[in-house]
């Protein structure tokens, strides 16, 4: 339940407090946050990647309906952001081996803070006036092929190679109990 009421109810609410607001003005930026599985279903990650297909869903509608108000509605996914978050994982009893290639997917992939940080930054700025509906990755094909690429240069320069530490605590499945 904590995936539901932070992906969707908190986007849900948060999203009405911030329309109201912005709809007053007749201006404002509302930027909703989507994330892995927005596009789609994710194995092992049912209540999130669902969670996250419809805050996608949601702020395209919203953007549709209130296109005309002065207020842009922007989808905004991070990408793989490296947190104590994302070094934190749960995983149903049985499926904690199935997590140890986030480690290696998180070093190839993932950027610190400051990255999608910028992103948002951008989003917000002036530079998206009258985009309203955009829907920002920061994440994108291009980047994980030349990161995949940089890799055996990265090696030979003895550039961070370090896997992400994972600390993965094991969960009862919600449908099984097991």
């Amino acid at each position: 339940m904590t995936v539901i009421n932070t992906n969707i109810i908190g986007t849900y609410n948060g999203s009405i407090v911030a329309m109201r607001h912005f709809l007053a003005q007749k201006s404002g930026k509302l930027i909703n946050l989507l994330g892995r599985g927005d596009k789609g279903s994710i194995a092992l990650q049912n209540a999130y990647s669902s969670s996250k297909v419809w805050v996608r869903n949601f702020t395209k509608t919203l953007a549709n309906e209130y296109r005309n108000s002065g207020v842009d509605i922007f989808g905004f996914n991070p990408g793989l952001v490296r947190t104590e978050m994302l070094s934190n994982v749960h995983a149903v009893v049985g499926y904690e081996e199935q997590m140890n290639p986030l480690r290696f997917v998180a070093m190839l992939w993932g950027n610190d803070a400051d990255v999608p940080a910028e992103k948002a930054l951008w989003l917000a700025s002036p530079a998206t006036d009258g985009k309203n509906g955009t829907m920002v990755t920061v994440l994108t094909k291009r980047m994980m092929l030349s990161r995949l690429i940089a890799l055996p240069f990265r090696k030979l320069l003895h550039r961070s190679t370090e896997l992400l530490p994972l600390n993965v605590t094991s969960v009862k499945s919600a449908i099984s109990g097991d």
